[in-house]
C-alpha cells in the first residue's frame, strides 16, 4: 500500500532521503517522488525540464501501514501531530491509476499528439491510450491535465504533451 506524506514546499528531496535512511527496510519497501517532463522555452529554444507531479508530497510504499505509523510516532523528524494530518493513505483505485500511468517507474516523459476535429490523439509517449483522461490541454505550455480518480489530495495531474498539429 502507498502513503502520501505532505511536507513543506522545497523539502521533498530532503524528506525523501530522510525516510530512506531512517525507516527500517522491513517497514519501508520504497520511497519516491512522481515526476514528469515539461517543455519550457528560454534562451531562444525549448528545453525539457523535470517537474514534480505532486509538489509537497513524498510517496511511501509499505506492506505494513501500522508499522509505518508506529515508526513516525517515535521519529524526532516528524512530530506525531503533524503525521496524523500529513500522512494520507492512497486508495487502491488511485494507486492502480498511477501504476498504470507510470508503467516504467516514477517518471513520465513527454508525449506527442495532434488534435483533429476537436478530438485529441496521442501518437507517442506514455499518454497513448489515455486520451479519455485528458481534460485540459495548454498548447502554449505543452501541458495536459488528466483527471485523477478519487479526491484524496488532488483532482487533476499534469503531464507533458506536445500537440504537433490541430485541424
Amino acid at each position: 500500500m502507498w502513503y502520501a506524506l505532505k511536507c513543506h514546499p522545497g523539502k521533498e528531496q530532503e524528506i525523501l532521503e530522510s525516510c530512506r535512511q531512517e525507516i527500517d527496510s522491513r517497514i519501508l519497501c520504497d520511497a519516491f517522488l512522481f515526476t514528469y517532463d515539461q517543455m519550457k522555452r528560454y534562451e531562444g529554444s525549448w528545453h525539457v525540464e523535470k517537474k514534480q507531479m505532486f509538489p509537497q508530497y513524498v510517496f511511501l510504499e509499505t506492506q505494513d501501514g501500522r508499522a509505518l505509523l508506529e515508526h513516525f510516532k517515535f521519529s524526532s523528524a516528524f512530530p506525531a501531530a503533524e503525521i496524523k494530518e500529513n500522512l494520507k493513505e492512497i486508495s487502491s483505485e488511485e494507486e492502480r491509476f498511477l501504476q498504470n500511468l507510470y508503467s516504467t517507474g516514477h517518471h513520465l516523459p513527454m508525449s506527442e499528439g495532434y488534435i483533429q476535429d476537436g478530438e485529441t490523439h496521442v501518437t507517442c509517449g506514455p499518454l497513448v491510450g489515455w486520451e479519455r483522461q485528458i481534460k485540459k490541454i495548454n498548447r502554449h505550455k505543452r501541458l495536459a491535465k488528466l483527471a485523477f480518480p478519487g479526491d484524496n489530495f488532488v483532482t487533476m495531474i499534469p503531464a507533458g504533451l506536445e500537440i504537433k498539429s490541430k485541424s
